[in-house]
This record gives C-alpha cells, sequence and structure tokens, in this order.
C-alpha cells in the first residue's frame, strides 16, 4: 500500500476519532480542558505549517484533522470544558505553550520549528494527561485510542524516517498513549471488580 494512502487512511481515523469526543461532550461526559484545548489549536496550526515546509507530505493528514478537530474541541470547550487558566498548573503549561508558539515564529527552520511545536505541545498536554489521571470519567477512551491508533497507522505513511518527518508521527503515538493509559487502566480496575 503507498505511503500517501496510509497517511491519508491515518488522517481519516484521525479526524473520525474526535466524533465521538464531540458526542461524549454533547452528552456531557467528557469534559475538555480549555488550556489544552487552545493551545492545540493555536500549535496544531504552526505544526502543520511547519510540518508541511520539513515535506511531510504522506504523513500530513494526521496534523491537519489534529487542526481541524483541535479548533472545534476549543469552540466547544468554551461552553462546555473545565479548567483552562486557574490552576497553577494550567498557567505553567499556558506560559510555557505560549512561549513555544512564539518562538515558532522567530527561528525560519522548519525542523527547529517543529521540535518547538512538540516541545510546546507537551506543555499543552500536561492538564489533560494529568486530568486522565485524577478524573478518568472526564474524557473518553473511545475518542482518545482511535487518535492513538490513527497515529500508529500514520507511523506506517512514513517512507523518509528522518527526525524531521518521523519526529511527530512518534510523538503523537506517545502523547495519544499518554492520555489513553490511565483511561484504559481506570476502565479495566472498574470492569473486573464489578
Amino acid at each position: 500500500m503507498p505511503h500517501a494512502l496510509i497517511g491519508e487512511i491515518a488522517g481519516i481515523i484521525h479526524i473520525l476519532a474526535f466524533v465521538p469526543y464531540v458526542v461524549a461532550i454533547l452528552h456531557g461526559k467528557t469534559k475538555p480542558h480549555r488550556g489544552s484545548w487552545f493551545v492545540w489549536a493555536l500549535l496544531s496550526f504552526a505544526l502543520l505549517a511547519s510540518y508541511r515546509a520539513a515535506g511531510g507530505d504522506e504523513t500530513i493528514w494526521s496534523p491537519l484533522a489534529m487542526f481541524v478537530g483541535s479548533f472545534v474541541i476549543f469552540l466547544m470547550s468554551l461552553r462546555y470544558g473545565v479548567g483552562g487558566w486557574d490552576s497553577r498548573l494550567d498557567q505553567y503549561c499556558l506560559v510555557g505553550a505560549l512561549s513555544g508558539v512564539a518562538a515558532l515564529f522567530i527561528f525560519s527552520s522548519p525542523l527547529i520549528a517543529l521540535s518547538i511545536s512538540m516541545l510546546t505541545d507537551i506543555f499543552a498536554a500536561v492538564p489533560t494527561v494529568h486530568k486522565s489521571i485524577i478524573d478518568p470519567e472526564s474524557e473518553d477512551l473511545t475518542a482518545w485510542g482511535m487518535a492513538l491508533f490513527a497515529s500508529v497507522v500514520n507511523l506506517l505513511a512514513i517512507d523518509d524516517w528522518s527526525i524531521a518527518i518521523s519526529g511527530y508521527p512518534i510523538y503523537a503515538v506517545l502523547i495519544f498513549a499518554a492520555v489513553c493509559w490511565p483511561l484504559m487502566r481506570y476502565r479495566f480496575i472498574h470492569t473486573t471488580h464489578r
């Protein structure tokens, strides 16, 4: 199967992963963290541009899906979400993430911009990973699991394993796994003790 087709499939799975998340938000089962989704919406646009400039044509579809989905979830988080900038953790992560986004505009190298994007994304992810650990019922395992699966499929689309091309897909697998692990653990514990 051609790498470009695998990348497109990964992007489709990734955008579909937002569907159960949106449904869970509308049913009050998921409460997206405003700070995380604000930074992810902003960052995913910058990441998409820098990833494209770095030559990630076959694997561009997942970052594109992340931008569209993150923007929609951020807008929904304004009404249905939690947190944002009220706790110290939120404030530190927001400052770190915004600093990273600012740095993207300073450096013209796609590799440096991509590296800064991934580092900045970690700051955005920390509140959601933390929320998954302390309140796993507030996140949707189906959506995060689909995003993890899409990221694994996206690895198969890589035909150039340079850092500039493979760095983001590998990072995406790790960050989605970090959100999924406490959700899966919680579900396993609660289904085996019934």
